[in-house]
């Protein structure tokens, strides 16, 4: 009797339409953002080279990137990004003393 070979496993095909979206980070859509601490790193992702179509969740602006047609579990996809350190610390929230 033969014997299964673990080290081979078929690939998972999948057929119907799929969507992809991305969700804000520590901000929302169109000001996505990074924190640590006292730093902020502002960034963006986008589903193009030309970074023109910001991959999100539909909502500000966004797309959801999406398909059909017969596809693997291993699809890959490009994400593209931008960012700036620019305003990179957080402004301190207001202290108040209290007199006696």
């Amino acid at each position: 009797m033969m014997q299964p070979d673990p080290s081979w496993s078929p690939a998972q095909i999948f057929s119907g339409g799929y969507a992809i979206a991305l969700g804000p980070g520590h901000g929302s859509i169109p000001t996505r953002r990074m924190a640590s601490g006292d730093a902020i790193f502002q960034y963006q992702v986008y589903a193009t080279a030309a970074r023109t179509t910001v991959w999100g969740d539909g909502t500000g602006g966004s797309m959801i990137v999406s398909g059909g047609g017969s596809f693997t579990c291993n699809q890959a996809y490009s994400v593209y990004g931008r960012g700036s350190s620019r305003g990179s610390t957080r402004t301190p929230a207001p202290t108040s003393t209290r007199s006696p």
